[in-house]
């Protein structure tokens, strides 16, 4: 079971692991970078502010991404993915 962190009196809580994933959900985004409700995430995300990937109709944040935007990491190294190819 994932250890969650409570953010506030609601039920809104981040997974404390989330900087594990590739990718979380909009809301969790959303509270990560400053208790923003889930209807303000979304919006954020449809204006473009937070980086989002579609698969089908459900809508993601990269991790890498949401780490740089809060000053985490910095350059391209965050999300770099070695080549298949070795060299």
């Amino acid at each position: 079971m994932t250890k969650k962190i409570k953010v506030s009196d609601t039920d809104a809580t981040i997974p404390a692991d989330w900087r594990t994933h590739t990718t979380i959900d909009v809301p969790t985004a959303g509270l990560i970078l400053g208790r923003l409700c889930r209807n303000s995430a979304y919006a954020a995300a449809a204006r473009g502010d937070l980086p989002t990937i579609r698969l089908g109709r459900r809508l993601f944040v990269p991790v890498a991404a949401l780490r740089r935007m809060i000053g985490e990491v910095t350059g391209p190294s965050a999300d770099a993915v070695p080549s298949a190819g070795g060299s």
